[in-house]
């Protein structure tokens, strides 16, 4: 992954902004679907999914080149029962035909991805999707070195 974009926090009950850029896993030869899984971090906080097609469609995977910079831009709805709290976010592609996660997962597997960072869902932010206005403090944030990819597998096949 190259970079990233999204806000840092959302209003409950509203969706967010997120943008990711990276480079084609493998080229042309696989249907990629796109997921961003929300954790909690609080004992009061419902983990949910929302996947998708990476930006929509507009980027058919199996017309990837080697190398290719892809932007993945999609805006999450949160289901209606999530609560305010602080959440870790985690990025990842999955192989539509074997279930396996790029990066660093196994086939049907649970969890692999790129940490994001944190968000906070809150009854105080603004109300509307997060992210629609981007300000001069929010730029491409381009990942570090120490930025963790999970890669331990967990199978459920």
């Amino acid at each position: 992954m190259l970079g990233q974009r999204r806000p840092r926090r959302a209003a409950t009950g509203c969706g967010f902004l997120v943008e990711i850029l990276f480079r084609c896993p493998k080229p042309g030869w696989r249907s990629w679907r796109a997921a961003l899984l929300a954790e909690p971090e609080g004992p009061d906080g419902k983990t949910f999914q929302y996947r998708h097609p990476v930006s929509g469609g507009m980027w058919v995977s199996q017309v990837w080149k080697s190398e290719s910079a892809i932007t993945d831009s999609f805006v999450v709805r949160p289901p209606s029962d999530v609560r305010p709290g602080s959440y870790r976010l985690r990025w990842s592609l999955i192989d539509a035909e074997s279930g396996r996660i790029w990066p660093a997962g196994r086939e049907k597997s649970t969890v692999g991805g790129v940490e994001l960072g944190r968000l906070e869902i809150r009854d105080d932010a603004p109300v509307g999707v997060a992210g629609l206005d981007w300000d001069s403090r929010l730029s491409w944030t381009p990942l570090m070195p120490s930025d963790r990819s999970r890669s331990q597998g967990q199978d459920i096949g």
